[in-house]
């Protein structure tokens, strides 16, 4: 007479753990710690420099279709592969500012209430809750967004 109510506890128990458990093993984590660098290579073949007390994460299963996304907490540098059907590639911060990769290199620092965003070579696009429409960035642009204003694009300077 238990054995029925037995196996669908068991049942019940072993969904909520796979449940529990599924950023683990859906998601594929990289994180650093204080003063440590590292370089990955993700499925796609574009490369990620993570920069110290960094945390970037995306699908384990199933990144290569569809669009390309990726959740950065602090600084990283992308050198994203451009693919031949042109899949987009995103990164989305916790502030909610998204980076759409039009095939490039940039570099991103998200920390606490603040994004910064600096184009390298390429095109990207950039999304807040605070504009009403995409901004497109050009190589050499920098814009801040943070919690308090609009985003700020501002030019690098020029190297020596």
């Amino acid at each position: 007479p238990f054995g029925g109510w037995l196996s669908v506890a068991a049942s019940l128990v072993l969904l909520g753990g796979l449940a529990l458990s599924y950023p683990v093993w859906y998601y594929q984590t990289w994180s650093n710690g204080p003063g440590e660098v590292q370089t990955i290579a993700l499925p796609d073949g574009s490369g990620v420099v993570l920069g110290t007390q960094t945390t970037l994460r995306h699908a384990r299963f199933g990144f290569s279709r569809g669009t390309r996304r990726v959740w950065l907490t602090g600084e990283a540098r992308f050198r994203v592969t451009h693919q031949t059907n042109h899949q987009r590639f995103t990164v989305q911060m916790p502030d909610q500012t998204t980076v759409e990769v039009l095939g490039t290199v940039f570099v991103v620092n998200s920390r606490r209430n603040t994004t910064r965003v600096m184009l390298e070579t390429g095109r990207i696009t950039l999304t807040t809750p605070r504009t009403p429409r995409q901004l497109l960035l050009a190589p050499g642009d920098v814009v801040t967004v943070g919690k308090q204003h609009l985003p700020r694009r501002e030019r690098m300077p020029k190297a020596a």
